[in-house]
């Protein structure tokens, strides 16, 4: 089992004249302290029948018969019912609980038994800073990362903490995902802010004034290779800004399970 307690730090905050910020690396140092189990959401279907028609003789002696309109042929289309496209957001929805199958609380067996035997899992470390990471592919594609501290196993009886995308599929409930303009996001979330730590391998992070929960964590790049924000020359260990570059975007959307707001019973419990 993976001993879980906050035995490294990502990030080095901010001066205490800064602000309080939510960067990826507060996130990943709290994450570590605690841990939840959630309750699928059911998801609801309905459905439609056919509705009969009458045709009325003529009472003529030459009659004329006009049929009832016959229904036009219906074409061939995917299931679009109810069901099908609850079940569809469902699998590929980033919220506060987590992303697509994985939710926060869940353990990495339960993770497994519900995607069944075709989706893999492989360890990935180093991953990033004090972290590794199991990826897990669907038909060859990576759909998200699992995180757990660098160093140590996990196991299918591990409670999953963190979890990671930068698979563009998957998007919050009000359409942002990696990929999104920077631009479009702010739109949504209001005004944002963009920081990085070089202590934090120089990742750096967007926040939103109007996000969805301080849990989800918008990381915008690699300040080794490429920068989304337009920052202040000099630069210091701790930078951030609200101007950013015409084509910025969100690279990759970070879950954890940050207070105790999060905790849920679990059906098994």
């Amino acid at each position: 089992m993976a001993t879980v307690y906050a035995t490294s730090v990502i990030v080095s905050v901010a001066a205490e004249s800064s602000p309080p910020l939510v960067l990826a690396g507060q996130l990943m140092n709290l994450f570590v302290k605690l841990r939840f189990v959630l309750v699928s959401l059911p998801l609801l279907a309905g459905c439609n029948g056919p509705q009969p028609s009458t045709v009325a003789e003529s009472p003529t002696p030459t009659p004329t018969i006009s049929p009832s309109p016959a229904p036009a042929t219906p074409q061939s289309q995917p299931d679009q019912s109810p069901a099908t496209v609850a079940s569809e957001t469902e699998d590929r929805l980033i919220s506060p609980r987590g992303i697509g199958a994985a939710q926060l609380g869940m353990s990495l067996g339960e993770l497994k038994q519900k995607l069944g035997t075709e989706a893999e899992f492989t360890v990935e470390s180093p991953f990033i800073v004090d972290f590794d990471a199991i990826a897990v592919r669907q038909a060859g594609e990576v759909q998200f990362y699992i995180l757990y501290l660098a160093g140590q196993s996990f196991t299918d009886q591990d409670v999953i903490q963190g979890i990671l995308t930068d698979n563009a599929k998957f998007r919050t409930a009000e359409d942002v995902g990696p990929g999104t303009l920077i631009a479009d996001a702010e739109e949504i979330y209001g005004n944002v802010t963009l920081s990085y730590n070089t202590d934090n391998e120089s990742r750096e992070y967007a926040r939103f004034a109007n996000q969805p929960a301080g849990n989800l964590s918008f990381s915008t790049g690699n300040g080794n290779a490429s920068l989304a924000g337009i920052y202040a020359s000099p630069t210091s260990d701790y930078n951030e800004t609200e101007q950013f570059k015409p084509d910025a975007a969100i690279q990759s959307i970070l879950v954890v399970c940050l207070t105790e707001d999060c905790v849920q019973t679990s059906p098994s419990s």
